[in-house]
């Protein structure tokens, strides 16, 4: 099942919102929203990480990172991704990995428990 990109939305939302004020400040007053936004958008880019299974915060240049990732690559490819943003000069770290989160979720896997179904077609009465 597909789900509704509501973060992406909720991002440009708070651009929309945010944009006239932002203008107008300095780079050294660039409020945290900003930074956020930045930083969520480049999660929603890269194609190696889940953007919906990551949150952040972030407060005064620091980002945290909660959630959870499927491997440590990608819990360092977050991180990495987040110091390269600008405005961001620290990174707490707090992503779990969990292999299981790879893949089709466990509800819709089929079980091995399950009966076989048939592929043959079953006769209709006319």
């Amino acid at each position: 099942m597909k789900r509704f990109p509501v973060k992406p939305i909720l991002v440009a939302c708070a651009l929309a919102l945010a944009s006239p004020p932002l203008l107008a400040q300095t780079e050294e007053q660039r409020p945290d929203l900003w930074v956020k936004a930045k930083l969520e958008t480049t999660y929603l880019l890269n194609r190696q990480l889940n953007p919906f299974d990551i949150k952040t915060d972030i407060k005064d240049g620091v980002a945290v990172l909660s959630g959870t990732v499927e491997s440590d690559v990608e819990r360092d490819l977050a991180e990495a991704l987040a110091l390269s943003i600008e405005g961001i000069q620290e990174v707490k770290n707090e992503l779990k990995v969990d292999p299981s989160t790879a893949g089709m979720p466990p509800q819709t896997a089929p079980s091995a428990a399950s009966p076989a179904r048939s592929r043959t077609p079953t006769s209709r009465p006319r």
